[in-house]
């Protein structure tokens, strides 16, 4: 039998279209004689909070990049927070017994490398015949930087130079 695995993110990743496409399409599916197992990362919601607000502030040119932290989480954007409601609409479309549900932190990835934390997740081992790339993909700022970021946001024009800027200062 043939295994599909389908990594589900965290909002705005596609995920949506995925699970509905899949709940559309479960008997053709099922005719591949494929089973579907589902792998997640979860962060902490705290954490997912401080991230989100972290890569609106880094991405600038939206009047979210302009919030404090503290008013960010007074206005807070409606987000997905009840991570166990989520699961369970999943677990209706492919059932319990195929979800992996793994912490998002890197002191839980195996090898304290998502890269390698991913193909353990499938039943791989990680190994010399995998490439990783050496560049952090999508990193956050630190909190000194997301801050001087985001009063940098308040002024017009020029935003890529400033967050140009900003990575240099990191």
């Amino acid at each position: 039998m043939k295994t599909l695995y389908l990594h589900i993110g965290t909002p705005k990743t596609g995920t949506s279209a995925i699970q509905i496409f899949c709940k559309d399409n479960q008997e053709t599916l099922k005719k591949k004689i494929f089973e579907v197992k589902v792998i997640v990362y979860l962060r902490r919601q705290d954490e997912f909070m401080y991230s989100w607000w972290n890569q609106m502030v880094k991405e600038g040119m939206k009047k979210s990049s302009l919030l404090s932290w503290e008013e960010m989480l007074e206005k807070r954007p409606v987000v997905q927070l009840d991570y166990y409601e989520k699961l369970q609409k999943i677990a209706a479309i492919v059932g319990k017994e195929n979800i992996t549900v793994r912490r998002f932190s890197r002191n839980s990835f195996v090898g304290r490398m998502i890269e390698a934390d991913f193909p353990d997740s499938v039943g791989l081992e990680f190994s010399e015949e995998y490439q990783v790339r050496q560049q952090l993909t999508n990193s956050s700022l630190t909190k000194n930087c997301n801050e001087i970021k985001r009063i940098l946001n308040h002024f017009s024009g020029g935003m890529e130079s400033k967050q140009t800027i900003c990575f240099g200062i990191v």
